[in-house]
Formats: C-alpha cells, structure tokens, sequence
C-alpha cells in the first residue's frame, strides 16, 4: 500500500509542470505587491471505503487563488478522481463552496467543500494538509479528508505536489 502511495508520488512529480501567473497591485512607491497568488497542485493516493475497508487509486487535481492579506484560498476549479472496477469517476470541485484555511506558518491547511459527480450528484469533501518538503518542483504535502453524501463514505489518503504559478511581470513603457 505504501509502495503505491509513493510511486503514486514520483509519477505526480515527474508529470507536474507548474504553469504560473499572479494578480498584482502597486503598493507604495511604485512596488509590486503580490495580494493574490494562484496555486496549483496534483496528487495521488488512496480512498478507502469506509463501511468495507475497499482501497481505490484515487487522484486529486485543484488550482487556488491566495489572497496574502487575509491568509484565505478559494478554489477556482479542481477534481476528485476515483478509480472504481476499472471505472473513473470524476467528482468536480463547485468553486463557491469551498472554503480554504491557511495556518499562519503555512505548514498546514484546512479546506472543506462540495464536488459534483456528473450525475449532478453532490458530496461534502473536507480536507487537512500537512506540509511535507520543499523541492524544485515545489512543496510535497500529506493531505487526509472524507468525502461523504449519499451512498459514499470514503477516507481519503493523497501525496500532493503544489507550487505558484509563476509571477506576472509587469512591463512600464517610460
């Protein structure tokens, strides 16, 4: 199980090329100030059914933006895939529902939220993120949640690799 998880992980991290790009606002003197900073992370891992005990690959694909001054996310969009019998199921991430907490030392996240299968079906996903190591392709994190509605009630167990995308740079024409 371990072994999946990881090689779960090093598939994510040699697939996960960060496209990048910020909102920015001059701030005194004519200085950039990054408010808002978009985030992406891809991740692998496990859902377990909770009633049986059943292991599923699961995946996790989600962009952020990050407001700086208030320490809060919101999900711009982002999947939940789960790998049933052979099957994919997509669950899509509704972008108004979530709600992303960022501790102070942004070692550890809290994020809760609604994804929709494409039967319009909707779940209550909550997730905890645990800050693992930082790398050249970005932060790698442990990240454990649910997801439960309806007949699901699943544990869910991912390796994350998130990074920014990259700075917007802003030309002057003098």
């Amino acid at each position: 199980m371990v072994g999946a998880v990881v090689a779960a992980a090093l598939v994510a991290a040699v697939s996960f090329w960060p496209v990048v790009a910020l909102a920015q606002e001059r701030g005194e003197r004519g200085v950039v100030d990054q408010q808002y900073r978009f985030w992406v992370a891809r991740g692998a891992g496990v859902a377990t059914e909770t009633e049986t005990g059943d292991n599923f690959r699961t995946g996790l694909r989600v962009m952020t933006l990050y407001d700086n001054s208030s320490g809060k996310g919101a999900v711009e969009r982002g999947a939940i895939v789960i790998s049933i019998d052979g099957e994919r199921v997509r669950y899509d991430m509704l972008p108004g529902t979530w709600e992303i907490s960022l501790v102070e030392d942004g070692l550890t996240f809290e994020a809760s939220g609604q994804v929709q299968n494409g039967r319009g079906e909707q779940f209550d996903v909550s997730l905890n993120g645990y800050f693992g190591i930082h790398g050249p392709r970005g932060g790698m994190w442990s990240v454990e949640g649910t997801m439960t509605g309806g007949d699901i009630d699943y544990e869910l167990h991912y390796v994350v690799l998130s990074h920014p995308r990259a700075p917007f740079v802003e030309s002057e024409i003098q």
